[in-house]
């Protein structure tokens, strides 16, 4: 069966379309992907900048926090803090003339080097003018007090005073455990404890030693003088007679006989 050229051309771009389709359905997957990624990258330069900005700012942010500092006070590591911080508010509030019905202290919370409490008023009760001083007496105690939430309303049985409620959060920092604790002493030396007089301590007296018999030790024997002994005489020098003894056997030793001729041999 032979094709012509119309349909080997048709066929060939049938194909193509197909391909085309198949590309287009696995790229967008990638396309996708690589938006999002853009987006990332985009957003990571933004915060890149903003973070070398502040770092330029390093001496401006380190004298601001210095300034802030001296205000912050600081506590020891293990003292509750909730009555002090419901003082400076009650007295705040007394002074100008802001009546505080219910108050709640939460728990404190560590954000960085420094603890944040937050004071809940659930009801408070006053004049528009009293919350004013309020406000304003806080700002000025020389403490960190941040007034973050507040809610006013006024009173349904009378329309010169106010209600509402509000959340004073508390800044303040703690001394570190290890510099709470007590320093030992060390330990004095032994000249130092022997300069102490007895008067001040009272030394606490031996143990007795157990009883112990008398043990009667024999009585030395008493030595006499012995005369010196003298050394025994040596004896006298024999003379020497080994050469007339050997004189005497030569002497005596018989002389060598001969020997005596073969017998002669039988045929």
């Amino acid at each position: 069966m032979t094709m012509s050229g119309r349909e080997k051309a048709i066929g060939a771009i049938t194909i193509v379309v197909l391909l085309f389709g198949l590309l287009g359905l696995l790229a967008k997957g990638r396309l996708d992907t690589w938006r999002s990624k853009r987006l990332e990258y985009r957003q990571a330069c933004v915060s890149l900048d903003q973070a070398r900005k502040l770092i330029g700012q390093r001496p401006l942010w380190q004298k601001n926090y210095e300034s802030v500092r001296e205000l912050m006070p600081i506590f020891p590591a293990d003292k509750p803090v909730d009555t002090y911080w419901l003082g400076v508010m009650d007295n705040a509030a007394r002074s100008n003339g802001l009546n505080i019905l219910k108050a709640q202290a939460t728990s404190e919370q560590l954000v960085g080097d420094v603890y944040e409490m937050a004071i809940e008023c659930k009801e408070w009760e006053g004049s528009l003018d009293a919350l004013v001083r309020f406000l304003y007496g806080l700002e000025s105690t020389g403490v960190m007090l941040d007034m973050r939430q507040l809610f006013i309303r006024p009173n349904p049985a009378d329309h010169s005073r106010l209600k509402g409620s509000f959340v004073l959060f508390c800044a303040y920092m703690r001394e570190r455990a290890d510099a709470a604790k007590p320093k030992t002493e060390p330990a004095k030396p032994q000249a130092e404890a022997a300069a102490v007089p007895p008067a001040a301590a009272t030394p606490t007296p031996p143990p007795a030693a157990p009883p112990q018999t008398p043990v009667s030790a024999p009585a030395p024997k008493p030595e006499t003088a012995q005369p010196p002994t003298a050394a025994p005489p040596l004896p006298p020098a024999k003379p020497a007679t080994a050469p007339a003894k050997r004189l005497d056997l030569l002497r005596r030793r018989p002389a060598a006989t001969p020997p005596k001729p073969a017998p002669p041999a039988t045929p």
